[in-house]
């Protein structure tokens, strides 16, 4: 197998606001550190695998849809070969217009301008492939925490430490002939939303990047696991507490520390055959907004009401979703799942006793919100229903979503 490796700066040069909080509404203040787009390009038999990571909260749907056909054109790259992945940072500019300008406001200027850095870092990475070996790592940390507790009946946003939490981390080396660690693939679940400061960085999987590119000479790539009910153990009393960008960087060292014992231990070899696929899963709504209402709400309504009313008639009064769930197979010694959502620690559980060795990588591909439990569905809360309205939902997930990609995990 061959790999090829490129890193592109995606730093915006226009002023635009930031992806992820309805509370940040003025341009970005500042860059306190740059933010970029990696692309590992791997071949195995003629055939492309190719993972394009960036500092970014998600890459959005309307994004992938356009770029795929002009990968497919200049480069002849299948969607089912290309997988999109994001850390999920909330530090970082936006890329589409398919939610409510309060969670993620377009900027056209800057989606084209990601566009040709996503080439330009493609057309890097297809020049310098090279022979490499995989192998793999796992290795525990524990730096995050459930974010769902019930409080007077109501689930609230707070740490909950009663719930055990997916701690896994997995590093999959990239090893040339001649020893150089020409990759470094990292997967971790939990959420990069540290900081809520009015400026540009990476986050704590940016910063982790960059230092791991230091100490390994290499070009790293973060993986963001299923952390839809994940959150970074920054806690005062008994809420999160939002973090200076100095305290962003002393999580980011204890991670790479965590990442650093992990490679220390034991060597599992991984296949160099690769294989991909793309499956799409409908997932059903209830509690629909009925068509009248939105017609109502997008003349009459103002905020978060008015913007997802325009986008539901935009989209053509959807009564389902599409979960897009890819696999990157290497041979039989190792997977890769892969899904446009954001998705609770449970799918990951159910794909490791399916499938081990084997990781799940969110924020791929695109954005269709959060995927929950049925459980959690009937809890209520901000992931299986307050955050519909910000995504544009008409509805709200369906409990039967659990069994649905259960099944299409366990085949």
């Amino acid at each position: 197998m061959k790999l090829g490796v490129s890193k592109v700066c995606i730093t915006p040069s226009m002023p635009l606001r930031l992806a992820g909080y309805a509370i940040r509404k003025t341009n970005f203040q500042e860059v306190i550190e740059d933010i970029y787009v990696r692309v590992y390009y791997f071949v195995s038999n003629e055939i492309p695998c190719v993972l394009i990571y960036a500092d970014l909260l998600w890459w959005n749907s309307e994004f992938i849809k356009k770029i795929r056909p002009i990968l497919q054109e200049r480069y002849t790259l299948k969607p089912s070969q290309v997988f999109f992945v994001a850390s999920h940072n909330h530090s970082g500019p936006p890329t589409g217009d398919s939610f409510t300008n309060l969670l993620e406001e377009y900027s056209p200027a800057y989606a084209a301008d990601l566009e040709n850095k996503v080439l330009e870092a493609i057309k890097e990475a297809q020049t310098n492939t090279e022979e490499i070996k995989l192998a793999f790592y796992e290795g525990f940390c524990d730096l995050n925490v459930y974010r769902r507790l019930m409080v007077n009946n109501q689930i609230t946003m707070r740490p909950n430490y009663e719930v055990k939490v997916d701690q896994h981390v997995t590093a999959i080396t990239c090893v040339t002939a001649q020893g150089a660690i020409k990759g470094l693939l990292v997967h971790y679940p939990c959420h990069a939303n540290l900081s809520q400061e009015n400026v540009i960085h990476p986050d704590y999987p940016g910063v982790a990047l960059r230092m791991l590119d230091t100490e390994y000479d290499t070009t790293a790539m973060f993986l963001q696991g299923c952390t839809a009910d994940l959150r970074p153990n920054c806690v005062l009393g008994n809420t999160f507490k939002a973090a200076q960008f100095k305290e962003v960087v002393a999580f980011a060292e204890q991670f790479v520390s965590s990442v650093r014992l992990t490679l220390g231990g034991e060597k599992h070899e991984i296949q160099s055959e690769v294989s991909t696929s793309l499956s799409l899963l409908e997932l059903p709504l209830e509690n629909l907004i009925s068509k009248e209402d939105l017609i109502k709400n997008s003349k009459e309504a103002e905020g978060v009401a008015k913007q997802r009313a325009e986008k539901v008639i935009q989209r053509g009064f959807p009564v389902k979703e599409i979960l897009e769930i890819g696999t990157i197979d290497f041979g039989s010694s190792f997977r890769i799942f892969t899904f446009n959502a954001e998705v609770s620690q449970f799918y990951a559980k159910i794909a490791r006793e399916y499938h081990a060795p084997c990781i799940c990588a969110c924020y791929t591909n695109g954005m269709i919100g959060y995927i929950s439990t049925a459980k959690q569905i009937q809890e209520g809360g901000y992931e299986p229903n307050g955050s519909a309205e910000y995504f544009a939902l008409r509805g709200t997930y369906k409990e039967e979503i659990e069994h649905l990609i259960t099944q299409e995990l366990t085949k």
